[in-house]
């Protein structure tokens, strides 16, 4: 009989899986499970993945983005001035901004990443969501506007008198 409990009984992964889907519900996100177990949603028209791995039995889940950003790998100015970005806004803000290279097409895929404390205890969960996937904008804001300071370095404008 203990036995059959306990494999009723559902794991701390799938407990933690549950209460996202109940605060992306409580967020009005459409969602989708994917076949790894990911979840996959939309918030504010931007699509995010949420990652909790089977085997861990702590209280994290992983928030991604994988579009925040696509350049021309051959466009060594630009591809420069990425990694400069990448590393300010890394030393600046509150999501881990990382890259892939596409050597295929020929491009770099930059995106969004953070892992979060997200337990029952927590309260107010539905904000505590609402505030991690808002730094994902301001961070890719922040990328953005490092990568014009780059380029502002290199081709400053004219001094209008």
């Amino acid at each position: 009989m203990a036995r059959s409990k306990q494999h009723l009984k559902k794991s701390r992964a799938e407990e933690i899986r549950e209460d996202v889907m109940n605060v992306l519900v409580e967020l009005e996100c459409p969602y989708l499970i994917e076949r790894d177990g990911d979840i996959c949603f939309e918030y504010r028209d931007e699509v995010f993945y949420i990652s909790k791995n089977e085997d861990d039995d702590d209280p994290f889940i992983t928030i991604l983005k994988y579009d925040l950003m696509t350049i021309d790998m051959d466009d060594i100015d630009d591809t420069s001035r990425l990694y400069r970005a990448i590393n300010s806004t890394n030393a600046n803000g509150h999501i881990a901004v990382i890259y892939n290279n596409n050597y295929k097409k020929r491009e770099i895929y930059v995106q969004g990443v953070t892992t979060i404390l997200f337990a029952s205890y927590i309260p107010n969960r539905k904000g505590y969501l609402e505030m991690m996937l808002t730094f994902f904008f301001n961070t890719k804001r922040l990328l953005k506007e490092q990568l014009l300071k780059q380029y502002d370095e290199e081709y400053p404008k004219e001094k209008m008198n």
